[in-house]
């Protein structure tokens, strides 16, 4: 069935039940977490200095970030539903982040139904650059460091 449709959703708290990324920051660093999160909620630093300085050096190897992101992960109720209706009609689904694609990638493998991850067309978040023992840095998607 051809569709004029398409669908752009968030991830964090509109697909899964809770925010992953907040949920790993409180798990790893919680300390850095509720000294950043008052400033960025006083409106001291921007979405993107919060960012930068939450995930810059964040202590946990790629394996542990994606471990904790699975435990904190659940999708809202009908999710698997909605999106397999999508793919049957063939509405194509966005999923625009400001979160980290290791994460948004690894629930959607663990938690979407195969049928259903054929609507998700296509995903934009910030870019994870790991080294062996941390998440080094994020890259925003578009490289511009001015948007979230």
């Amino acid at each position: 069935m051809d569709s004029n449709w398409i669908i752009v959703t968030d991830f964090d708290g509109t697909l899964t039940e809770k925010d992953i990324g907040n949920e790993i920051c409180k798990l790893f660093r919680p300390k850095e977490f509720k000294e950043l999160s008052l400033a960025y909620n006083n409106k001291a630093m921007t979405l993107r200095e919060f960012q930068q300085k939450m995930w810059s050096h964040f202590p946990t190897s790629k394996e542990k970030f994606i471990e904790a992101s699975l435990r904190a992960a659940s999708l809202r109720p009908g999710v698997n539903e909605f999106l397999e209706i999508c793919a049957h009609k063939d509405i194509p689904v966005y999923i625009a982040s400001c979160g980290m694609d290791t994460y948004i990638e690894s629930v959607i493998e663990r938690f979407i139904s195969e049928f259903a991850k054929a609507a998700i067309k296509g995903i934009s978040s910030n870019k994870t650059i790991f080294t062996e023992n941390e998440l080094l840095s994020i890259e925003a998607p578009n490289k511009d460091t001015t948007q979230a």
